[in-house]
């Protein structure tokens, strides 16, 4: 098991050395011969995540035929990051390393910067409204993607955190879609059984 998957899952205040020594199926001596401390492991495991998210978003957009369908396959697959992250992964990191938190904001930017120039591309492609800033549209997403990491309160109403993301995602893209745009949406979800995916 990955390091990332089990800081991911519990979150950082949770996870000790012996933990993730006893998950990778290793002894403690070695885990501490390859990473000094648990800030260290942190570091590199929160490193690690980001730039296998990168490459995966990189070969999705290689393989995809435009950039409407790429959004809406890395949709897919951050979802399905939704479902295996824990609240406290975040908040852990941010109240217990916050120059780590740091290193995580600033890769928010580049996420944000590599959002809007793809808005650009599907304007250009006739799917985005061509009056949309891509830049503000992309911070605002964001910025919504980041209220719904760092809240909870809303499990009182029966709704997961995967189902918040879903509306989210969709009622952004179908807001700045022209209307070919919305029917590729709608085509792609129903290639992707939507509705057999669409669960909690």
């Amino acid at each position: 098991m990955r390091v990332e998957a089990i800081l991911a899952r519990i979150g950082a205040q949770s996870m000790t050395m012996d933990h993730v020594a006893r998950e990778c199926g290793i002894s403690k001596r070695t885990l501490y011969e390859l990473f000094p401390d648990k800030r260290t492991l942190i570091s590199e495991a929160v490193r690690y995540s980001h730039d296998r998210h990168k490459r995966e978003v990189e070969e999705i957009f290689a393989g995809s035929a435009n950039n409407f369908e790429a959004l809406m396959r890395v949709y897919i697959n951050v979802r399905s990051y939704y479902q295996r992250t824990s609240f406290a992964f975040i908040d852990d990191i941010k109240r217990l390393y916050p120059d780590i938190f740091d290193q995580y904001r600033k890769n928010q930017v580049d996420h944000v910067q590599n959002f809007a120039r793809v808005v650009t591309k599907a304007q250009e492609e006739g799917l985005v409204l061509a009056n949309i800033n891509p830049v503000v549209a992309a911070l605002l997403f964001f910025i919504t993607m980041h209220n719904l990491n760092q809240r909870e309160d809303f499990t009182q109403l029966n709704v997961s955190k995967v189902e918040l993301f879903d509306g989210a995602f969709l009622n952004f893209m179908r807001g700045i879609a022209t209307i070919e745009g919305i029917k590729y949406i709608d085509e792609f979800l129903a290639d992707q059984n939507y509705l057999s995916i669409n669960k909690k």
